[in-house]
């Protein structure tokens, strides 16, 4: 290898220079060995110099080294590329549209440039000198991402639960009759999923566990509760600091001081008991459903 006979070569000129000083600064009455004196150690690092420019690539291998170049990546620094595995931590291997937008915004990188990356560190990524810590800072990152979303999903199925059954009649009703048209006769606009939980998120019951349900039970009432995850559900789960703001705006809880006290990190952990909360009412749902079905699947087997 080139590279490695000239960092051999670099090694032992300065091994050469070293010892050069050294002798010239040993002691007067020191017998010098023949051939390891200063101007001895000095010639032969110069030797060695000259042989450098010997350690060439020839013209064959620099056209090779052109056409690599060409088909790499010159333009990417190493800024560049920390930026790009920083996406993969944040969004996941698999949201190449949210990678390109961070390459776009952060770097100023085209879109193809970006796709073309992305294709070639996946295809390669293992001859990067510390791919290992990579690949596990990119799983860790898409193991929070993957928990984000479940969160999410559950937080909707709470908050569609409680719509179907707060307005389904109604909506069943308007699908049979048709939706009505207003004053200037226009076609009435149907609400939106958050149109209709601002007027009916003080309705969203919990399933609390065994003596949770008394108020003096527990630090937050279930009104408060609620109001948390209706601004999950709008903001997004970890936005601590918009639900704090949110609870100093909302005028329900104008004279509740303890709810509007309460810091973002306390916020952030009555969220995290509300998801948690959430997440085993939906799995009691799901399994009280399948239950039904599973009977009527043995029932159906009996009869044959």
């Amino acid at each position: 290898d080139l590279a490695t006979q000239k960092e051999v070569q670099i090694n032992a000129i300065k091994e050469l220079r070293t010892r050069a000083q050294e002798s010239v600064r040993s002691n007067e009455n020191y017998q010098i060995p023949e051939g390891q004196s200063a101007e001895d150690l000095i010639r032969k690092a110069e030797e060695l110099e000259r042989r450098l420019d010997e350690l060439d690539l020839t013209q064959e291998e620099k056209r090779k080294k052109d056409r690599l170049l060409a088909e790499g990546f010159p333009d990417w620094s190493r800024k560049d590329y920390k930026c790009f595995t920083s996406s993969l931590e944040r969004h996941g291997r698999y949201d190449i549209v949210s990678i390109i937008e961070d390459m776009s915004n952060d770097c100023g990188k085209v879109e193809d440039e970006v796709k073309r990356y992305f294709v070639a560190f996946w295809l390669h990524y293992r001859r990067i000198a510390d791919w290992r810590k990579v690949l596990d800072r990119i799983e860790k990152g898409e193991k929070k991402v993957l928990r984000l979303r479940q969160i999410r999903n559950a937080i909707n199925e709470k908050v569609e639960r409680h719509l179907d059954d707060t307005f389904g009649a109604l909506f069943d009703k308007l699908e049979k009759e048709g939706v009505g048209k207003d004053e200037d006769g226009k076609k009435k606009k149907i609400p939106t999923p958050d149109e209709l939980l601002e007027h009916s998120w003080q309705k969203i019951k919990f399933a609390y566990a065994q003596g949770g349900t008394a108020k003096f039970n527990r630090a937050y009432t279930e009104e408060e509760d609620a109001f948390l995850l209706f601004m999950m559900y709008r903001h997004g789960y970890g936005a601590a600091e918009r639900i704090r703001l949110e609870i100093r705006r909302a005028w329900q809880f104008r004279f509740d001081w303890y709810f509007k006290s309460r810091s973002c990190p306390e916020i952030q952990k009555r969220c995290d008991a509300l998801v948690k909360m959430v997440e085993r009412e939906n799995d009691k749902g799901k399994k009280a459903a399948a239950r039904p079905a599973a009977g009527a699947e043995a029932d159906g087997e009996t009869a044959e």
